[in-house]
C-alpha cells in the first residue's frame, strides 16, 4: 500500500515540475473545487486499506478484452 502511495505522490510531484503541469493542476483545482496542491500529498498519505476496500466494492466491471494474436 505504501509503495502505491509513494508512486502516486511521485507522479503528482513530477507533474508539478513543468510549467504546463502547474497551470493544469491549478486550473483543474479551481474548476473542480479539489484540494489545493499542498494538501494532496497529505490526503494521499491518510488513505487507509479499509477505504480502498470499500471503494473497490462499489466498482463494476465494464469490459473484458481478449487478445488472440490474430488481425
Amino acid at each position: 500500500m505504501q509503495e502505491v502511495k509513494d508512486a502516486l505522490i511521485n507522479q503528482y510531484q513530477t507533474g508539478l515540475d513543468a510549467p504546463g503541469g502547474i497551470v493544469e493542476h491549478w486550473l483543474v483545482d479551481c474548476m473542480s473545487n479539489r484540494l489545493p496542491a499542498e494538501n494532496v500529498i497529505e490526503s494521499l498519505q491518510q488513505v487507509t486499506k479499509e477505504q480502498v476496500a470499500n471503494l473497490a466494492k462499489k466498482l463494476q466491471l465494464q469490459a473484458v478484452y481478449f487478445l488472440d494474436g490474430e488481425e
